[in-house]
């Protein structure tokens, strides 16, 4: 047995010296090196994904406050309501005698409606 492992111990020796195993050893280490450089591409890649992606938040965040409707009613507007709770986008809804709510930024009142005029020539980009 001490004999057989002399006997390997020697053929590794050979090989290890030989120039198989140092072409085997330098594709090894380019290959590592290789391994090496396509992870950290793939790190930074990720990295700079996260960035996109947080600042596509950011950008929707702000544009669904702007639409918020409350941040509307901080800027001194109010929200009319009907009895129902149904928001009224216009007066062509409207009667005189309606009830309706009054939702402002710090409550909301109740109003009746007096009178209805319609403008002479509707808006069209809205």
């Amino acid at each position: 047995l001490t004999m057989r492992l002399q006997k390997l111990r020697a053929d590794v020796r050979l090989f290890a010296s030989s120039r198989a195993f140092r072409l085997l050893e330098s594709r090894l280490m380019g290959e590592r090196q290789t391994l090496d450089r396509l992870r950290e591409q793939a790190r930074r890649g990720a990295l700079d994904r996260v960035s996109l992606a947080r600042a596509e938040l950011m950008r929707l965040r702000a544009q669904l406050n702007a639409l918020d409707p409350s941040a509307v009613l901080e800027r001194g507007y109010a929200i009319v309501t009907d009895a129902s709770g149904s928001a009224l986008g216009g007066v062509s809804t409207m009667q005189a005698d309606d009830r309706v709510n009054l939702r402002m930024r710090d409550g909301t009142a109740g109003a009746r409606i007096e009178r209805v005029s319609p403008n002479e020539s509707p808006r069209k980009d809205r």
